[in-house]
């Protein structure tokens, strides 16, 4: 995914000596003078703009801060040697960068009343711009109504789950697993003997001519005939292709490590190919043909071709009835030596599953 830029805003700060809201880029608050902390985390302001003017921009662009490790002065992240003391910032350590502020906001921003003169401040302010009063409003203090339970002394801890309900819970789960095995597994021994059988035998015949099929333009053979395409959503990527189209996310807020905020948005390029429809020579299905038998003796098709067919898929189903104490059993299988095996009148185990009725496997009687 690919991030692309749409400028920069100036971030704030709050003042962790007044509380006043400060400018991201200025190193000292303009309240008290307490110079900015090396852990303080900017934040976006409430009245969000990006900047237009090129040296500012220049100085959003230039890096993270620097702070010297000798006296501790925030210095802009070009600088090579410190702006109070002269020390060189070879060695000093960059304010981490790359965090996300928050999502980007246009329009006018929200103001606040403040309670003590009445002036008009952003709803971001911590302190009046006027008379320095405090614009925090306090929570509202909700009265607590006892239990019964505390009433009489005792205390009331948060609702959680019992241990004892989730370890019911997961044994009445495997319990739940152990059962539905058995009923798919387990397994009753009767004896029975054969009834009836029966056999059925198919074979596809293949024939060559024009087929319709459909794909990708590039995957398309170059002797196919082209009858109509449609343009269709292939795949998405980073960079720009033709017949793309670019769709981006919601801008967000990245901090600099400046006091700016880089305006971002993460975009995609949605690729679409032509999709259509060919006509080629091919192979496909013309007919099956289908033999059936109720004897012990199947046989194969053998249909006579011309030069414009050919054999396809082969396949075979055979079926056994058996009776056992007057209750009747089928049993189907693919085996043909097993099939050829059941005599009529011939005596079988038959392994039932007796969840569904079903014969799972037979055996001849030793």
């Amino acid at each position: 995914m690919a991030q692309e830029s749409l400028g920069h805003i100036k971030l704030i700060w709050n003042c962790p000596s007044c509380g006043t809201q400060n400018p991201g880029p200025h190193k000292f608050c303009t309240t008290c003078g307490a110079p900015q902390p090396a852990d303080v985390q900017f934040e976006a302001p409430t009245q969000q703009e990006l900047i237009k003017d090129e040296k500012e921009i220049a100085k959003a662009k230039a890096g993270p801060d620097i702070h010297c490790a000798f006296c501790g002065t925030r210095n802009a992240g070009d600088a090579k040697f410190c702006s109070q003391c002269g020390a060189d910032l070879a060695e000093a350590e960059q304010r981490k960068t790359g965090r996300v502020v928050g999502a980007y906001r246009t329009g006018p921003a929200q103001e606040i009343i403040c309670p003590t003169c009445g002036a008009v401040n952003l709803s971001s302010a911590l302190i009046c711009t006027k008379c320095g009063s405090s614009l925090k409003t306090k929570p509202v203090q909700t009265p607590v109504v006892p239990t019964q339970a505390q009433s009489a002394g005792g205390t009331q801890s948060k609702a959680r789950v019992s241990p004892l309900i989730i370890v019911s819970i997961l044994f009445a789960f495997v319990v739940l697993c152990g059962v539905l095995f058995w009923a798919f597994t387990r397994k009753e021994t009767t004896s029975g003997s054969v009834t009836e059988v029966h056999w059925k035998r198919s074979v596809v015949v293949e024939e060559f001519g024009p087929v319709t099929k459909e794909d990708w333009i590039d995957n398309i053979p170059a002797s196919a005939e082209i009858l109509s395409c449609e343009k269709r959503f292939h795949h998405e990527q980073d960079t720009a292709v033709a017949d793309a189209e670019k769709v981006c996310g919601t801008e967000y807020i990245v901090d600099d490590g400046s006091g700016y905020g880089e305006v971002v948005r993460d975009c995609v390029y949605q690729v679409y190919l032509d999709f259509c429809d060919y006509q080629i020579d091919d192979w496909q299905i013309g007919d099956t043909i289908v033999l059936e038998g109720s004897d012990l003796n199947p046989v194969w098709p053998a249909p006579t071709l011309d030069n414009t067919q050919r054999l396809g898929e082969y396949d075979e189903i055979y079926t056994i009835l058996f009776d056992s104490d007057n209750q009747n059993f089928t049993y189907t299988t693919s085996d043909e030596n097993l099939f050829t095996e059941c005599q009529i009148g011939s005596e079988w185990i038959l392994n039932i599953n007796p969840t569904f009725n079903s014969v799972v496997s037979i055996e001849p009687v030793q």
